[in-house]
């Protein structure tokens, strides 16, 4: 029978693909906006209805919330939490950086979590206790032609400068040789007919603890909006482009602390076991513990965590920074 693990795999990346496929003409994308005024597509409902379609044909007693469509309700204490498109507004502008995620849920507590990166062809995912992975991930479908794709001179500045980053190069060790490994899945896994796959598989942890947070490694998410939340930190800290999402690179150890500035519980759910799986910690501003509304900061050692959240909650006057 297939795990919870190996099914929010194949959930994820056939949700990539249908996600892709909209990518490839965002330009013909008509775009919407919810009461909270961002962004919505067609593609986010789309994807949605993809991957509650994968998980309803193999788990029918579990809840299902989605950000698109809301929750299904159950009473076996599982549920699985879906954000189609996380970076809608990256989506639409051609950005490679917008993800797909999804978690699972048992009485409270987030035991799976997975992020695919489509349009780059990264993942990364985590199984409670397991430890935290990322790997290469393979689409049935042509990679898509658009200003992210097509080349470093198209993509946003912080991606195109994103050269002071370590690049993900994949391990020599193959997922064959990992099958017995905590989530790396066995030669010839994938998707329909082994269309969407995951290569190259290593595990990930986070860098080596600092001694404070002055001169940290930082990265705010999003980019243009609600950075006041993250401006006591910015004042101290060394804020780096990010390629990829930064609390993902907080777990793969090229960033001590990311901040992530706003949210609801399908951004943070799948962050909330890969961060701890690799090492690290996480922490809502507010102090809650668990994912859920609000913002969120993700360090690579619990005395950065504590630091940071004093700074940004202005607690910070015996800090040495």
């Amino acid at each position: 029978m297939e795990t919870d693990l190996e099914l929010a795999q194949r959930a994820a990346l056939i949700g990539a693909t249908e996600a892709l496929r909209h990518f490839a003409v965002i330009a013909d994308l008509p775009q919407e906006r919810k009461k909270d005024g961002s962004v919505v597509t067609m593609a986010d409902r789309a994807v949605e209805d993809t991957i509650r379609a994968v998980l309803t044909a193999a788990r029918p007693a579990d809840a299902i919330l989605g950000e698109e469509h809301g929750e299904t309700a159950s009473g076996n204490g599982r549920r699985w939490i879906i954000d189609p498109i996380d970076g809608t507004a990256l989506f639409v502008r051609g950005d490679n950086r917008w993800l797909v995620l999804i978690a699972l849920e048992v009485d409270g507590e987030v035991t799976v979590g997975v992020q695919v990166v489509p349009a780059q062809g990264l993942a990364w995912w985590a199984e409670r206790g397991r430890g935290a992975f990322r790997a290469r991930a393979l689409f049935n479908t042509a990679a898509p032609s658009s200003p992210a794709a097509s080349g470093a001179a198209h993509l946003a500045p912080a991606v195109a400068a994103a050269g002071s980053l370590t690049p993900f190069i994949p391990s020599s060790i193959s997922a064959d040789s990992h099958s017995s490994s905590p989530g790396v899945p066995p030669a010839g896994w994938g998707g329909v007919g082994a269309a969407e796959r995951l290569v190259d598989v290593e595990r990930i942890h986070v860098a080596a603890a600092r001694d404070g947070v002055a001169g940290s490694r930082l990265g705010v998410v999003p980019l243009d909006w609600g950075r006041e939340v993250a401006e006591p930190l910015l004042g101290v800290a060394a804020e780096q482009p990010w390629p990829v999402h930064p609390p993902l690179l907080v777990a793969q150890g090229d960033l001590d602390v990311a901040v992530q500035t706003s949210g609801q519980i399908w951004d943070f759910a799948a962050s909330s076991v890969i961060i701890p799986e690799a090492g690290g910690v996480y922490r809502g501003l507010n102090g809650q513990e668990r994912p859920g509304a609000g913002a969120f900061v993700f360090a690579s050692s619990p005395q950065l965590l504590d630091e940071s959240l004093r700074l940004l909650r202005g607690e910070s006057a015996d800090i040495p920074v």
